[in-house]
Order: structure tokens, then sequence, then C-alpha cells
């Protein structure tokens, strides 16, 4: 069945001209091309020193904006600092974190710590940061007087698509959600099943939204492709449209055609396309995250 251009552009222009607001700006601060991650001192929170371990734990708590009780405190340079790094956003917590470095600070008077540290939210969401930090301890509290966190993008993302009947989603800027986490409760609310034949059985315009899960960096790239075989990164990008949460991804495909057609002379497939930004290097190889069988000939 042949792939309409029409639909695609009607449907995809639409969406994004009402969503342009709900976008956000991409930070900098990469991690230097080609830096090697140092040896792992401590693989988990548990495993590390105390006093490391509440000072990674208070500085996820900033960056996430948590308020809790803890024997940590900061220099208002250093709070300020970690809260304007925008690694991450309000809603996650720390899921994993791993000390690199643990050592006295050049006038012997403080420690200091690089750690990294993975969080997540309820939807699976997740992002990655190093943590710098020093700090001084005594006997009742610690004091950290200088600390900072760049983001890390060394994960290939995972995606999550939904199939929805295009006149179920918003299409205009008054009604559009405006977080990652609004829009993707109220696509999965509208998504259809691939098994639900209700759907199956007429050709209409259907719209394709793939949501990554994981942070990526300002530089990479995401590409949805409309293709008749499920192999290789070809297919027919043109028309895609995309929108960027702080840099959680989103990617739009729309057309008309059967869902999930039996008698279909051909296969039809969207696929999720990333290639990795400067922080790669030169090696910005594309991976497919995604491929999503749209109809299958039987």
């Amino acid at each position: 069945m042949r792939w309409k251009t029409l639909s695609i552009l009607g449907i995809c222009t639409l969406l994004t001209a009402g969503m342009t607001g709900c976008e956000t700006t991409g930070i900098s601060g990469l991690l230097p091309t080609g830096k090697q991650t140092p040896k792992i001192i401590a693989s988990s929170l548990s495993d590390m020193p105390e006093d490391a371990a509440q000072v990674v734990t208070a500085a996820g708590a900033i960056m996430t904006g948590l308020q809790m009780p803890s024997p940590v405190k900061f220099a208002e340079p250093a709070a300020s600092a970690l809260a304007r790094a925008g690694v991450t956003e309000p809603g996650f917590r720390v899921q994993s974190a791993a000390l690199f470095q643990y050592d006295n600070t050049a006038d012997g008077s403080g420690r200091q710590i690089t750690a990294r540290i993975g969080f997540q939210d309820g939807l699976g969401r997740r992002s990655t940061c190093n943590l710098t930090a020093e700090y001084q301890t005594s006997r009742n509290n610690i004091e950290v007087f200088a600390a900072s966190a760049d983001p890390v993008f060394d994960t290939v993302p995972e995606a999550i698509c939904f199939v929805v009947p295009a006149k179920n989603l918003p299409l205009s800027r008054e009604n559009c959600p405006t977080t990652f986490h609004k829009l993707y409760r109220f696509v999965a609310e509208r998504a259809v099943l691939p098994d639900d034949t209700a759907n199956a059985d007429t050709e209409r315009d259907w719209a394709m939204m793939v949501f990554l899960l994981d942070r990526i960096s300002p530089s990479a790239q995401m590409k949805l492709g409309i293709s008749a075989t499920s192999s290789g990164f070809d297919g027919y990008t043109k028309d895609s449209r995309y929108l960027d949460y702080n840099g959680w991804r989103v990617g739009i495909a729309a057309g008309r055609f059967l869902l999930m057609d039996p008698g279909a002379e051909k296969d039809l497939y969207l696929k999720a396309i990333y290639t990795p930004g400067k922080e790669a290097g030169f090696l910005k190889i594309p991976k497919l995250v995604g491929l999503y069988p749209l109809r299958e000939k039987r």
C-alpha cells in the first residue's frame, strides 16, 4: 500500500507547530572527547566511604530538587552550580552511583571525590552525570565548598513506540502537553495494541511516536524512517518530526495505511535510528534502537 506523504506532512506539521513551546534547550559541558572512565573504587553507595556516600546522596538530592535531612551542607556557590547543571529534573531519584576518586585536597584540609551518578524517574527515563566535589568533614557534619556536575552520554538509548489514531492527538498549541511526562502519558492512554483487531480493519491516518528514555547529547541525532525491510538503516525519513525535552527526544511520523494488514503485499516497518554526537569523537556509528512492524505480509 502506498505511503502517503501528504498525510505525514499534514499531521506532523500541525503536531510540531503546536508543541514548539514544549522544547527546552540542551546543555553544554560534555565530557572531553576520548576521555576514558577512571578505575572504579566503589560500585555502589553502600561500598563507598560513609562521607563520600553522604556527599553523593546530598548532591543527587539538590540536582533533583529533593528536600531531605542530611548532615551535608553546601556552600552557596557549590549548591548553585549543581542546581544549574541541568543534568536531570525534579521527579528523578538516584538509581546508581560509583566512586572513581577519593583523595585529600591539595592543601590536605579536606577530601576531593569524583563519582558517577545515574538517575531514573517513574517512567523509566534515565540520565547520568559525573560529580566532582571538595569538602571538609567535622564530627557532626560535612561542608562542601566546591562542586560541579557534567552530563555523561555513553548509553545507547532505549526507545518506546506508540501507534495512535491521528485524530486522537492534540494538534494545537492550546492543548499541547508541556512536558515529556505529560506527553508520554497522553499518548500511551490513546495508543492501540498490536493485536487490536478493531483498529486493523480500516485504512486510516496513524501517528507513530517514539520516545527515547535515555537522555542524549544536544549533538546526537534521532531519526524515524519508514521502510519495507527490517534490516539496515534505509527508510523514508524526510517528513518525520522531532521534539527535545532537555535531552529526552520524541520522534513523530504519520501516514495513512491499514495497520497490521495480513493481506499486504509488502511489509512496513518504523525504524528508530540513533547516532551519537560530539561525545563519540570520530566514531559516530548509527544504531537501530527501535524496529516496529506496522504491517506484516503473511
